[in-house]
Order: structure tokens, then sequence, then C-alpha cells
């Protein structure tokens, strides 16, 4: 569980074929982001993830707003979680197999991957 002075945040980034851009899910903070650029779409990951934190440390705001992984939609929920049960080798999973299959074949691919930026100066 996250707090104002410490946890962890997890950022996968994905490339949907059909639309043409990524997709950068934060399940900590129920963040979704879309953009062109997987580059410019990492660093708005990681500066938002970062005002974010630093927003709720700075105004003493409760440290469940670091905790919304429940409020993300489904489907990204569904996707996160999928792609992370199929990094730790659990293949055919259920969450995995109802992946639209664009999204399948992203993760076994190798060509979505998982960012985990460390927030630092917060106190």
């Amino acid at each position: 569980m996250n707090t104002r002075t410490e946890g962890e945040v997890n950022i996968l980034i994905v490339f949907d074929e059909s639309s043409k851009e990524y997709i950068g899910i934060c399940p900590e903070f129920a963040m979704v982001k879309y953009a062109d650029n997987l580059q410019e779409l990492k660093l708005d990951m990681i500066n938002g993830s970062r005002a974010y934190v630093t927003a709720v440390v700075e105004n003493d705001m409760p440290h469940e707003l670091l905790n919304r992984s429940e409020e993300l939609p489904e489907k990204f929920q569904i996707l996160y979680n999928a792609f992370t049960e199929r990094m730790e080798k659990k293949k055919n999973t259920p969450l995995f197999d109802k992946l639209p299959t664009k999204f399948k074949t992203a993760i076994e691919s190798g060509d979505a991957y998982m960012m985990v930026p460390t927030l630092v100066g917060c106190k």
C-alpha cells in the first residue's frame, strides 16, 4: 500500500495497433493516457505520476488517493493484470484469455513493457 512517505508506482505502456497509438496505464492512480509518441507518453506518465504524488503529499491529502487501482476502468485492469500475469510466466490465465488479440500479441511479442519509475523528493 502506498503512503505519503513511501510506495510503488507501476506504469504499463502498450501500442494499440488498431488505433496506431500508445496507451499508458498507471493502476495506482487510476491513470490512463494515450499518445502517438512513445517517448512523450513515457515522460507524460512519469511526470504526471510525480505531480500527482507531490500534490497529495504537499496538500496533506488522504493516502487512499495513492491507492486507486480499484477505480481503474475494467478494460484497463484486465490489460494490466494480464500483462503482469504473463510477465510472471502464468500463461493461459483467465484474464489473459479475455484480452483482445491485439493486446495478447503485444504481450507475447514483447512490444508491451512495464516501466517502474522511482518517485523521489516526496516526504
